[in-house]
């Protein structure tokens, strides 16, 4: 088994697949603020929704008709929900 990095990021992005479950990605998120981690998005192509969390138990909801932000980890940084799956379908 491959050691993790010792250096957890300040955004960690999680693009779900249909084989992810919950207790999964519960676990990741738990890992990723217990090393240092500020800001998971958890990208659910299949819903077209992010969700941000902020605490591994503490999220808001962001669907196409919101913007996605970085604060306080990016801040100024924003983009629609919408533009980034139109993006990922090769839609500009």
């Amino acid at each position: 088994r491959t050691a993790a990095a010792s250096v957890a990021p300040d955004l960690a992005v999680e693009v779900l697949s249909p084989s992810n479950t919950a207790a999964e990605m519960e676990r990741k998120r738990r890992e990723c603020f217990a090393a240092g981690t500020r800001l998971v998005w958890e990208v659910e192509p299949e819903l077209t929704l992010v969700r941000v969390y902020t605490e591994a138990d503490t999220f808001t909801t962001r669907t196409a008709s919101d913007d996605l932000t970085g604060d306080p980890v990016l801040p100024g940084f924003r983009l629609s929900v919408q533009a980034l799956f139109d993006r990922a379908e090769g839609r500009r």
